[in-house]
């Protein structure tokens, strides 16, 4: 057996048995590792898994180490030891921001040494950036290269630099990426070199590339709380931003340089760039943001930035090539960046910029007129990197794939695309990946599990109250102070609590399915209007009493530390679930069981008895109807095809009977309508006595104006699962309310058979089914206090209409539909997030009486009349 599919066991068992085990200095015949094999696995002799698991114990980035790492909470505090660590040298040694302003190797390896930790390039650079945060400075190019300043150019090739991506499978989708940077090859310009031309206005803030993340190692000393190199990503400054997506200034279906045409193979090759191709200019704003300060103090185009500001601005020049950036060389007063088609053996440029009036302009200059792209090539593009990927990201965390790169087909240019530019389109599998990163750009970790341990721990994430394997539990302050609102506001509150599915995606492809439980309330707005929000949640892959009973008790406990008097729901509605109304029962109302607290409502129905601090629980009217149809069409069934008609009407008949009980609001009644429904059960013949009593039922439907619902006559579905299962795994035989039901049919039963009447003449009773009868006082009488109002009707809480789970399933078709706009099986981490941006806003609207409609003034038309018909008389 594989050590992944007990990962957690094998965890628990050293967390309890072995507290102390010195992690590192583990060996194959220490008795920790025989026990887990003997006890977990069953296997004494199997040298291999002896290895994996002291391979498992022994190594610090194992995935066996994460999961008893997140289980000992002390151990998430090494990073804010650290971050104390590194603060007290800096006090001590007198260290200021002028110090940490550009990348200082000696003063890195000095603090490294103080705090006695490596001093190493990763280190040096996790210590350069939390000096920096430190000191609330922006971070700029870091780099141990201080032997390279011999040169005036800087020389890279764009597409040496390329950021391989590979995309791997995190428990059950591609959802995030790992960079892979290819260094690059550079030199750096003279501090001789006069470069300040290229500054501009020195009052307009340069901008400063924000580190990537090559730098970012699993081992590294001081791991941040959250993933600071991806919760920054992405901000591109917004000149950079509106010259990206500005229109170009030139006509559709245009050829640029005019006259070019594709001569393919090329007959010459000369690298000289004499051919003027034309002009295209800069503000200084967006030339400003495209530098950034080097290490040597000398402003330098951003590699990331100016090649797509370039790529983007060519296009008024020349529409036909597919342009990369090679290298750039910066003279006293302008510069001259070097560039390619990526097309092979088509042409070269050189972009002259310089400062004219104020405005930057950029001379085009190439190797001929005409291109020279292959055919066969079937069209080229660029990568996508650096602001053009932080821009995609931006917009692909609020479109799908999709519809991206759908509606970057259609905005395409025929011309470019003829020409071979595919520039404007990426690849499915390119769009997927960046949107995969822009998800995961604002998690904690790329493992499940330990992204919500993270974020349980982030003080600023307070609605994740508990993690477990099992089930991770939310609820906030913000929630309480809705509950405290609907309490204030109106006596009875009620609760719907459901599940649903395919939401979250499982944490492991072990796992069982994964469900959202939530129960929502409605929130009360001005003027009449509510709105549907969730007071607690729970992911879970348990879906036992067990979890649900543990996640409820949480939730009156947190509701009583705030000094809540509970209950605080009046009543809760839930569907037919037997692991559900036990963990109410359990939880919320102390009873052992459903049936503990059956027997105390017929107490209370029949005897009386208190009935303070319980939550009365109900079942929803639309789900207990499916199943009592179904249960009427399992008895009530012939086989001959010309009486299927009459069987029909038979069925909906007794269907409609039944479901007078969903109107009738007490024991008495209730008991009267039984009498009656026995009598037509258990009469064999149509006496008067029976056509009486089919006569006063069917005025009860008339009297009552029931309407069944349109989707309870659905034949094919089975329904009647849920009590099967009741008494499968219980014996309702002991149920008092059954016991008092089954003397009435005895009584009826005695009643019927004495009767004097001749038998001859009558004729036969078609409702006559006494073995039904015993069937709906097995499967449906002891629950007579869950699916009907009498309950509520007793105690007068305030409760007057048939209770319906509709509410829940609005909020389900809400999260799935609107809030999660189609998509499934998210992150959880992603997923809670989604649902806490919703709970934030229903608050707020609640908060400060935000109306849903009708937010404007009703106009009066015969006033404004009036007004102007004075106006007009005054002038």
């Amino acid at each position: 057996m594989s050590l992944n599919k007990k990962l957690d066991e094998v965890a628990h068992y050293i967390k309890n048995q072995y507290p102390n085990l010195n992690f590192g200095n583990v060996s194959v015949s220490d008795s920790c590792v025989t026990n887990i094999c003997n006890i977990i696995f069953n296997k004494e002799n199997d040298n291999g898994l002896k290895k994996s698991i002291t391979n498992a114990i022994n190594r610090n980035t194992s995935s066996f180490r994460k999961r008893i790492t997140s289980m000992n909470n002390t151990d998430l505090c090494n990073v804010s030891e650290m971050n104390n660590t590194i603060i007290k040298c800096i006090e001590s040694c007198n260290y200021t921001s002028s110090d940490f302003l550009n990348y200082n190797v000696a003063i890195l390896n000095a603090v490294c040494k103080h705090i006695k930790v490596a001093a190493n390039h990763v280190n040096r650079i996790k210590l350069y950036r939390k000096c920096k945060k430190h000191f609330d400075m922006s971070l700029c190019n870091p780099s141990d290269d201080t032997d390279i300043m011999n040169s005036n150019s800087v020389y890279f090739n764009e597409n040496s630099s390329i950021e391989n991506c590979t995309s791997y499978s995190d428990h059950t989708e591609p959802e995030l990426v790992h960079k892979d940077h290819v260094s690059l090859e550079y030199t750096i310009v003279s501090s001789q070199s006069n470069c300040s031309w290229m500054i501009g206005n020195p009052l307009i803030p340069c901008s400063t590339p924000i580190l990537s993340e090559s730098i970012r190692v699993e081992s590294d000393f001081v791991t941040p709380n959250k993933l600071e190199c991806r919760k920054n990503a992405g901000l591109v400054p917004s000149p950079l931003k509106n010259a990206y997506f500005k229109k170009t200034p030139f006509k559709s279906g245009v050829v640029l340089p005019l006259k070019t045409i594709n001569c393919f193979p090329k007959e010459y090759n000369s690298s000289e760039c004499e051919f003027f191709e034309g002009i295209f200019p800069f503000s200084r704003v967006e030339w400003s943001h495209m530098l950034y300060t080097h290490i040597s103090g000398e402003k330098r185009l951003d590699k990331n930035k100016y090649p797509i500001i370039f790529r983007k601005l060519i296009r008024t020049v020349n529409n036909t090539c597919v342009v990369n950036s090679k290298r750039v060389r910066y003279f006293e007063n302008h510069s001259n960046m070097y560039m390619y088609c990526s097309h092979e053996g088509c042409k070269l440029f050189r972009i002259k910029v310089q400062l004219q009036n104020q405005v930057f302009l950029a001379e085009v200059y190439s190797s001929g007129l005409n291109y020279h792209h292959n055919p066969e090539d079937n069209g080229l593009k660029n990568h996508v990197k650096g602001i053009q990927r932080d821009l995609h990201k931006e917009a692909l965390k609020k479109t799908k794939a999709f519809s991206f790169r759908s509606d970057a087909v259609d905005m395409a240019s025929p011309t470019q695309l003829n020409c071979g530019n595919l520039q404007g389109i990426k690849s499915d599998d390119v769009v997927r990946k960046i949107r995969s990163e822009a998800l995961s750009a604002d998690d904690y970790d790329k493992d499940d599990f330990h992204d919500l341990v993270l974020m349980c721990n982030d003080k600023e994430n307070n609605f994740v109250k508990h993690v477990g394997i099992p089930s991770v539990h939310c609820y906030s302050n913000e929630q309480l102070d809705i509950l405290k609102n609907l309490i204030k506001k109106q006596k009875p509150v009620t609760g719907y609590l459901d599940a649903t599915g395919t939401v979250v995606r499982k944490i492991d492809k072990n796992s069982k399915r994964v469900l959202y439980y939530v129960l929502v309330v409605n929130v009360p707005l001005p003027r009449d209007s509510s709105v549907t929000c969730p007071v607690v949640e729970m992911i879970s892959s348990a879906h036992d009493i067990v979890a649900i009973s543990q996640w409820l008790n949480a939730f009156k406990a947190f509701v009583l530390k705030h000094k809540l008097t509970w209950p605080v729901f009046t009543n809760i509605v839930t569907e037919f679930s037997y692991a559900q109304m036990n963990a109410l029962c359990i939880g919320w109302n102390g009873f052992t069981s459903i049936f503990d607290y059956l027997d105390w409502c017929y107490r209370v129905l029949v005897e009386n008895h208190d009935e303070s601090n319980v939550t009365i629980i109900n079942i929803c009217a639309n789900h207990y109807t499916k199943i009592i149809v179904n249960h009427v069409y399992t008895y009530f069934q012939s086989e001959k095809n010309h009486r299927m008609t009459v069987e029909k009407t038979k069925r909906n008949d007794v269907i409609d009977w039944i479901c007078i009980l969903f109107n009738t609001t007490s024991l008495t009644d209730v008991e009267q309508w039984f009498k009656i429904f026995s009598v037509i059960l258990l009469s064999p013949y149509g006496t008067g006595h029976t056509k009486n009593a089919i006569s006063t039922m069917r005025a009860k439907c008339y009297d009552k104006i029931y309407q069944l619902p349109t989707e309870s006559n659905n034949e094919g579905e089975d329904h009647s699962r849920e009590i099967n299962k009741f008494l499968c795994e219980s014996n309702t035989s002991d149920s008092m309310m059954l016991c008092r039901f089954q003397s009435i049919k005895e009584q009826v039963k005695s009643e019927v058979s004495n009767c004097a009447e001749n038998f001859e003449n009558l004729s036969i009773n078609e409702y006559y089914d006494e073995s039904y009868l015993h069937q709906f006082i097995v499967k449906c009488v002891p629950f007579l206090a869950l699916w009907t109002p009498i309950m509520n009707n007793k105690l007068s809480n305030g409760i007057e209409i048939r209770q319906s789970n509709a509410t829940v399933e609005s909020w389900f078709k809400t999260v799935k539909q609107d809030i999660l706009e189609g998509d499934r099986r998210f992150k959880c981490g992603r997923f809670l997030k989604l649902m806490r941006q919703r709970v934030t806003n229903v608050h707020k609207q609640m908060k400060y009486n935000i109306r849903k409609g009708k937010c404007t003034r009703a106009l009066d038309f015969d006033k404004k009349e009036k007004f102007q018909n004075c106006l007009a008389l005054i002038i």
